[in-house]
């Protein structure tokens, strides 16, 4: 892993402070480890790339449980020379922009403007989604400033993209039930509304554009969106529900899919799987 020069730097300025020199040999004291050991952890020092992690069949039901209760949930990235990498790190809530102003919490909209926050610049302002899981959820539009608003629809709001010139938003619910659909978003008689729906198979958790495609993972299912109901699926027998995918990353037409307890990985073209953990 490369070094910066401003590590580099506070590494020699901590190793001067702890390090007592003589003629033969270089000693420590022991207050220097921690300050190593923890400067090694936040640089990934020995990190092991995922493509190198030891492989496992998929996961039978009863490692599923055990996969759910696991301290660990894998956030990916790719670091600069290609290699997957993988983070104990909760990923935070998708959004394709984020709003130049604060929202103001008036008593009558506190509780419909809270939870987890998606948003999309619009040409005459703001889309903002809300997410308050099992206790819902809803779409208003915002203006550029911020000081007008209305609300367009009830519901939990997962992902607000673009696709061909297209609006959509994304809702779904995995709380007892589980479900979920694409939203179109239309300008109509000077106000955003929600226009066509398309029913996923079960709510999405992550949504990423692949070629001319947007690839969606949901709670049990993988598929390929082109702005219709005719969705082409990679899989529809899925085991990871309740291991929560967070992150999900493309390379050389293999997916990598980051969640509670371990990596998934599969292969675009020929299907083939694989359960990744790192010993």
């Amino acid at each position: 892993m490369e070094l910066s020069l401003s590590k580099l730097v506070a590494i020699l300025v901590l190793s001067s402070e702890f390090c007592v020199l003589s003629k033969f040999s270089v000693r420590m004291k022991r207050s220097f480890f921690p300050v190593l050991i923890l400067f090694f952890v936040i640089n990934g020092f020995g990190q092991k790339p995922v493509q190198k992690w030891k492989k496992y069949e998929l996961p039978s039901k009863d490692a599923i449980l055990q996969f759910n209760n696991s301290a660990t949930s894998w956030l990916l990235s790719l670091d600069p020379s290609g290699q997957v990498i993988a983070q104990n790190k909760i990923a935070k809530f998708p959004s394709v922009d984020t709003l130049p102003f604060k929202i103001y919490f008036d008593t009558s909209r506190a509780f419909s403007w809270r939870g987890f926050r998606t948003v999309k610049k619009v040409d005459n302002g703001y889309l903002v989604g809300f997410n308050k899981g099992e206790f819902g959820g809803s779409l208003h539009w915002f203006s550029e400033s911020g000081d007008s608003t209305y609300q367009i629809s009830l519901g939990n709001v997962d992902y607000i993209f673009e696709y061909k010139k297209k609006i959509y938003m994304v809702t779904g619910l995995f709380h007892i039930t589980d479900r979920g659909g694409i939203n179109e978003m239309k300008f109509i008689e000077n106000k955003w509304k929600v226009d066509e729906r398309f029913e996923l198979p079960s709510k999405s958790d992550i949504i990423m554009p692949y070629k001319d495609r947007m690839l969606i993972i949901t709670t049990k299912t993988i598929l390929f969106f082109d702005g219709t109901s005719n969705f082409d699926f990679v899989k529809k027998d899925g085991f990871w529900d309740v291991l929560y995918p967070q992150s999900a990353l493309i390379l050389n037409d293999e997916l990598f899919v980051g969640m509670r307890g371990g990596v998934y990985k599969i292969n675009l073209n020929t299907k083939k799987e694989e359960w990744l953990l790192p010993k």
